[in-house]
């Protein structure tokens, strides 16, 4: 008790110093940026985005300042710069004796010359999520009584150099009151970007459950590395090569446990402005024999209705000739969904 009251009342002095400390100082605005003819300004720059710098003053919060019309900028700390291809750059800028503006990225001044056309956005909140939802499925009574269900979920969150992402797929189905399809897959997956490239190191962690494949969990463990090579508004292409564990547990079958290769593709292309095509490919080849493998390739051809809201459709093809047989299992299954999608 002695100890938590203690506690309380240290926390409350050091806040109250802080506060009567911050309100007896100026605040110190380090960063300048000299813009126009003769406009220059002392503050610190808040972000930027689709071409515009945002500085806030002390008296004024919030400045828009066409990257064109800048002359000179300068900061005294470091930012973080996304570019438009989504590599990272974090220093501090300056303007060289040129006029071409640079970021200082390490101790040793290593120099980053900056085109502003090509930067994306400056001081990204960190806790930005992109991603989708889409759910299908039909229901039919009468002659037959048959439900299908399917529904995915894709989330996305990256911050400095590193990345999270999360992706879950469930379909099932019944039929006259068997059900005839009852599975899911997850995969969640974090990457490191190193500074300056768009080289990363992977970890990912996936999950497969499925009854009439005879899987109760399959578990596997992926670590390696990729390189993205495009990453724009129109097209993304990714490629990680890397290594394995499988934990295979069965439900009448016999559970295994072995390491395999890891191949990671992804690609995505929009044209027509509102037509794209994604396609995800797993490729797992055993080390020890080469015409055994496991293979998961998702892909979706996807149409915008209007913000936010798309029509998709999916066509899934997984085949495994990695685990041991069991009588009754088909080493393929393809599958078509039709769904709605909406992305956030």
């Amino acid at each position: 008790m002695i100890a938590s009251r203690t506690l309380i009342k240290t926390v409350t002095l050091i806040i109250f110093l802080a506060w009567v400390m911050g309100r007896g100082t100026t605040p110190a605005f380090a960063d300048i940026v000299e813009f126009g003819e003769i406009n220059s300004l002392h503050g610190t720059i808040v972000s930027f985005e689709k071409g515009v710098l945002v500085f806030s003053t002390e008296n004024v919060t919030r400045i828009r300042i066409p990257a064109d019309t800048i002359k000179s900028i300068s900061t005294d700390g470091a930012i973080t710069i996304k570019m438009k291809d989504d590599s990272i750059v974090r220093g501090t800028l300056t303007t060289l004796e040129d006029g071409q503006v640079a970021v200082i990225t390490g101790a040793d001044g290593d120099l980053f010359h900056l085109d502003w056309s090509q930067v994306k956005i400056i001081n990204e909140p960190p806790d930005s999520w992109t991603g989708d939802i889409a759910l299908g499925g039909n229901s039919r009574s009468g002659n037959s009584n048959s439900t299908t269900l399917n529904l995915s979920l894709k989330a996305q969150r990256q911050w400095g150099r590193d990345r999270f992402s999360f992706y879950f797929r469930f379909n099932f189905e019944d039929d006259e009151g068997e059900v005839t399809d009852n599975d899911a897959f997850t995969s969640i997956k974090y990457d490191h970007f190193f500074t300056g490239r768009d080289i990363f190191a992977g970890l990912s962690l996936e999950g497969v459950k499925d009854e009439f494949k005879d899987i109760e969990l399959q578990s596997i463990v992926g670590l390696g590395l990729g390189n993205r090579f495009w990453n724009d508004e129109e097209k993304k292409l990714e490629l990680q090569v890397g290594v394995a564990y499988f934990i295979d547990d069965r439900i009448e079958g016999v559970d295994s446990k072995f390491i395999s290769g890891r191949i990671s593709l992804i690609l995505a292309y929009t044209f027509l402005t509102h037509l794209t095509i994604e396609n995800s490919l797993l490729f797992y080849p055993s080390l020890e024999n080469f015409e055994e493998y496991k293979i998961r390739n998702e892909l979706s051809l996807i149409s915008r209705l209007s913000t936010g809201w798309s029509v998709k459709l999916t066509y899934i093809w997984d085949q495994n000739s990695l685990s041991e047989e069991v009588p009754g299992v088909e080493d393929v299954d393809n599958r078509f969904i039709f769904a709605v999608q909406y992305s956030f």
